[in-house]
């Protein structure tokens, strides 16, 4: 896969907070899933065309997330995205959070392509796998 990066930037806001005005952890789960998807926009695509055209979807199978500092409210931060691998049926991205020039949070996250209930993992579309950046 590239290495080339994908920026996302977004502001904090009131609802990514707890009470004291820090951004609750489970919001960078989210901020992470907003820059896989701008990622994906990136290449042209986004989850409703693929889930439209071919019936799949991408699930999340794993997700590690190494806290260093926090983001606060009204912080301008930045997810970097970078798709490091892919197989018949997985991406696994590398993911950090920025404030400035500071490392808020680093993830890797294995995403899978599933096809309907029971959720069974299938290759990732051609039409899909066409667009994703190639090896250098």
């Amino acid at each position: 896969m590239s290495v080339s990066v994908h920026q996302h930037p977004f502001r904090v806001y009131y609802e990514d907070t707890d009470a004291s005005g820090v951004v609750y952890h489970a919001a960078y789960v989210c901020f992470f899933e907003r820059g896989r998807s701008e990622w994906l926009r990136q290449l042209g695509v986004c989850h409703h065309d693929v889930a439209a055209s071919s019936e799949v979807v991408f699930a999340v199978k794993t997700l590690t997330i190494n806290y260093q500092r926090s983001a606060v409210l009204d912080d301008w931060l930045v997810v970097h995205t970078t798709a490091e691998q892919s197989g018949r049926s997985r991406l696994l991205f590398k993911q950090e959070l920025w404030r400035n020039d500071n490392l808020l949070a680093d993830a890797r996250i294995e995403v899978v392509c599933v096809r309907g209930y029971p959720f069974r993992a299938v290759a990732i579309p051609q039409s899909l796998i066409a667009l994703l950046p190639s090896p250098h």
